[in-house]
This record gives structure tokens, sequence and C-alpha cells, in this order.
């Protein structure tokens, strides 16, 4: 997970939040309303909810490969 680089902590958890709801597999409708009511926080989320689907694409590829020590096994 890259974190933007920001100060603000409650952006912080609008992205962290976004990741982790799209790992639970939720949709960007289930936000937090604290978050739906402010539109940077907003941005942030949906960033972090966006790249959580990207780790998860580019995951279920890497795990397709069988790894070297496993093969030895």
């Amino acid at each position: 997970m890259d974190i933007p680089e920001t100060d603000n902590i409650h952006f912080q958890y609008a992205f962290k939040t976004g990741y982790r709801l799209a790992l639970e597999g939720k949709k960007t409708a289930s936000m937090p309303s604290a978050i739906r009511r402010d539109l940077e926080m907003r941005n942030y989320f949906q960033q972090g909810w966006e790249q959580a689907q990207q780790d998860v694409s580019q995951g279920l590829l890497n795990n397709a490969q069988v790894c070297w020590k496993c093969r030895f096994i």
C-alpha cells in the first residue's frame, strides 16, 4: 500500500478506509458518512479503493506463478 504524501491524518484515514473496504469486497457506496461529506476526503477514499483493486489484480497474477521454494518441496 502506497499512502499518498500528506500530513493530514484525516486524509490518511480516508485512504486507508477505502483500501480496507475494497479488500473486504465492499462497494464505494459503503463509505462512511464523514468521508462522504468532505470532497477531499472522498478523493483520498477513492484513491485507496482503486489502489486496493490494482493490488488485488496484480496479486492474483503473482499468485498464479509457482514460487521457487514450492517447486523444490
